[in-house]
């Protein structure tokens, strides 16, 4: 059996079996707008769009879950333990949260390059690491200089309404 030609790439193996892992798919985001708008696939190209809006804020929502719990862990966890073995399985533990968030950021950033392809990404951000902290002094309330504080905008994307339509995009904070 001889491997198969897909657009000027050969897939297969020594034994010319193609493993269905090592084609890549042909999605719309793929494509480009452009080709899908020309070749008439604008369906396609919207339930894909449909698909990467919710793939972009289950990751958001992710990612604000875990930034919560590291925050709880540090707070209960990290800082009040004065030993030695609390801190190390506190620090393994917020370890293990920090992969967590990076790969929730990878599969963000995934659907935000196909929502750039297909014309929508004008509407998302991109995640920087400054987006990734929280803000404790919002926590504890009436501090001095707390005023000019602000959370970022992923603690408030996709709660139901498209990223584009609320203000606090406008700087990028």
């Amino acid at each position: 059996m001889e491997s198969e030609d897909c657009g000027g790439e050969v897939y297969g193996n020594e034994e010319g079996v193609i493993q269905p892992e090592d084609v890549p798919l042909r999605l719309p985001s793929t494509l480009g707008k452009e080709a899908c708008v020309s070749g008439r696939k604008e369906h396609l190209m919207d339930q894909e769009i449909a698909l990467r809006k919710g793939q972009a804020n289950d990751a958001l929502a992710q990612i604000r879950a875990c930034i919560t719990y590291k925050y709880c862990l540090y707070k209960e966890d990290y800082r009040p333990k004065g030993n030695y073995t609390g801190r190390t399985r506190a620090t393994a533990a917020i370890r293990t949260i920090n992969e967590t968030i990076q790969q929730q950021v990878a599969e963000y950033h995934l659907a935000f390059k196909a929502l750039t392809s297909l014309g929508k990404g004008k509407d998302w951000k991109r995640i920087k690491k400054k987006h990734l902290k929280s803000n404790v002094n919002l926590e504890k309330g009436n501090q001095w200089g707390q005023s000019s504080d602000t959370l970022s905008w992923i603690w408030k994307a996709g709660l139901g309404q498209d990223i584009k339509d609320n203000d606090y995009l406008a700087e990028g904070k």
